[in-house]
């Protein structure tokens, strides 16, 4: 098949002559802009990155501390090559690596990619919200309520940033850890983003798998350092990156009774 030079699914379209593209609605729009914009908005957009740590189980046994990161990061992404770099030389050394997962890969790896975030953390922002799971009533001990919960909050905070600026805003998140309804749920999310924005922003929010994407890679490290540090006093990664952290909030600090 012919390579298109359009980012739009192939196939019959009877309102774009010749062009051999699938567009529903939305990508009739996506489709228009692209073609009138000069196929790239990059110097007006901010891309905010979410990610998150530990899990939605509410019980002793569950990790203590639920995390919520956002990276806030624009165009170019000058960090791009070494990590890539990075990946390549795993391969070529035997490495089966197809994505960087932080919790999952090497530490020699995982020092080697810290090492790419840190030398460029001047163009890094991150926003992170810690929940002490122990203390959150029973009512919010449900994964959809947590996360919407969160993703809210680090919206507002990143919004209180660059974000103000920006002519247009590109939210990501990772594939969402939630089996029932994820499809609604993930509808549902827009509004908290779209509420945020400076008035007139352009804003699409999308869900993907992380191996896709370098940038939710280098959020799931700024993510695993700061659970890190606060699920089991660990700072050494943590200090690496603790210079892009523009808030780290704890809400429910102060908060007793722990239910648990």
């Amino acid at each position: 098949m012919e390579d298109s030079p359009y980012p739009f699914r192939r196939g019959r379209h009877r309102g774009v002559a010749g062009r051999g593209l699938l567009l529903d609605h939305t990508n009739i729009r996506l489709y228009r802009r692209f073609m009138t914009s000069g196929g790239s908005d990059a110097c007006a957009t901010t891309y905010l990155y979410f990610d998150e740590a530990g899990n939605f189980d509410f019980s002793p046994s569950g990790t203590r501390v639920f995390v919520m990161t956002c990276l806030v990061v624009q165009r170019p992404f000058a960090f791009q090559p070494a990590l890539l770099e990075v990946k390549y030389d795993c391969m070529e050394q035997g490495l089966t690596l197809e994505y960087f997962h932080a919790a999952e890969d090497r530490q020699a790896v995982r020092d080697r990619v810290f090492d790419v975030i840190h030398a460029h953390i001047g163009s890094l922002e991150a926003h992170t919200v810690v929940v002490r799971k122990s203390c959150l009533e029973p009512k919010l001990r449900e994964p959809h309520t947590l996360y919407r919960w969160a993703f809210e909050y680090l919206v507002r905070a990143a919004c209180s940033g660059r974000v103000d600026s920006a002519a247009s805003v590109v939210g990501v998140t990772d594939h969402l850890p939630i089996q029932r309804n994820r499809a609604a749920f993930e509808k549902g999310l827009k509004p908290y983003l779209k509420t945020n924005l400076p008035q007139g922003a352009r804003f699409e929010l999308l869900h993907h798998q992380s191996r896709a994407d370098l940038n939710l890679q280098v959020a799931d490290y700024i993510s695993w350092a700061i659970y890190r540090k606060w699920a089991r006093g660990d700072v050494r990664s943590y200090g690496l990156i603790e210079s892009c952290i523009r808030s780290e909030d704890d809400p429910l600090k102060d908060t007793v009774p722990e239910y648990y």
